[in-house]
């Protein structure tokens, strides 16, 4: 009885000791990163990863229990969107919080509640990879102190979460293989647009952060309204004149369509020619419309035509409902022809 409890002392012993030379020379940051290649295109990978109700279709927690409590608050695929979860201790409990939405990256925090109170970041990223695929990546971070650091090393702490992020991102790869089919096509029509005066501010921004933009249009548009009001004649717009991926700006304006001889101090006013254009009526949240400008661009491309100007008007959006999914956006792409 003695030696055997002079054993099992050893042995804690020696599993403490692996904890403190461990917490030691461990860096109290634990960085992960995984990846994977999907054969589906990158905005419906995005429409499906970056809103939180599909979080479950790919979540690798999720089939640990699949009767945990659940909740999406917020404008979903968002910033500031956010997802709840509580179930056993296999998942535990904690909130998932939106912090950056672009378009080809979102980022995130979360909060643990049980089974131990923590808090991490992490991204989800995905990148064009070439021949109709995208890679997809999924970073996380997450701080501990010694002697946790050290003791999530014995446990496998790292090892154990790649397998998790190895299995959710095969699941979402196997979701979004099977059903890319199932992306909605786009009703794209042929218009011939009428000359049009817009009462504008302009600015040239950064297109990698959905939050300036928001912020940009929020607070532009109460000083057109209260320079120009009575001339206002249709709904809320935003310009692009120029759309520039590779250095990440893009000359833009919020606008409203005017009456032709509008005057306002301090208000630039843009008048648009007539001109032919395509353009798709769209309902949903902003953060889905990416695949309604890459069907307009390529369509444009296929007919062999010039892209000129590009038009979203707001017809009814959140300062007129709740629901995103009942909001409507007409995107016009001007032309300039052959």
């Amino acid at each position: 009885m003695k030696k055997a409890l002079r054993i099992i002392l050893l042995l804690l012993f020696v599993i403490v000791l692996g904890i403190v030379i461990a917490g030691l020379i461990a860096p109290n940051d634990i960085r992960m990163e995984r990846s994977v290649t999907i054969k589906a295109p990158q905005q419906f990978i995005v429409n499906q990863m970056f809103h939180f109700k599909n979080f479950n279709s790919w979540n690798p927690w999720y089939e640990l229990d699949t009767n945990m409590k659940w909740e999406v608050k917020g404008e979903d695929g968002a910033k500031d969107a956010q997802y709840s979860w509580k179930g056993t201790s296999d998942v535990g409990e904690g909130t998932m919080i939106m912090t950056e939405v672009a378009s080809d990256h979102a980022n995130y925090s979360m909060n643990f509640k049980e089974p131990i109170e923590s808090q991490a970041t992490g991204t989800w990223k995905v990148e064009d990879a070439g021949n109709g695929t995208t890679k997809v990546t999924w970073s996380f971070t997450t701080h501990a102190n010694f002697p946790m650091n050290g003791l999530m090393i014995v446990m496998g702490f790292k090892g154990g979460m790649q397998k998790d992020f190895d299995h959710g991102l095969n699941k979402l790869k196997a979701w979004c293989e099977e059903h890319k089919s199932d992306m909605p096509a786009f009703k794209i029509e042929t218009i011939n647009f009428e000359a049009h005066a817009y009462a504008c501010i302009k600015k040239k921004m950064n297109i990698t952060s959905m939050d300036s933009f928001s912020a940009f249009f929020m607070d532009s548009y109460p000083k057109l309204g209260a320079a120009v009001g009575p001339n206002i004649i249709g709904p809320a717009a935003g310009l692009f004149f120029t759309w520039d991926e590779k250095a990440g700006v893009s000359d833009m304006a919020a606008a409203f369509p005017v009456k032709l001889d509008t005057k306002a101090k301090g208000i630039s006013i843009e008048n648009i020619p007539a001109s032919k254009g395509y353009q798709v009526v769209y309902n949903g949240g902003y953060a889905g419309s990416g695949a309604i400008h890459m069907a307009l661009t390529e369509h444009v491309k296929s007919l062999g035509e010039q892209q000129g100007l590009v038009i979203e008007e707001y017809i009814k959006g959140p300062g007129d409902e709740k629901d995103s999914t009942k909001w409507v956006t007409k995107i016009i792409y001007l032309v300039n022809g052959k």
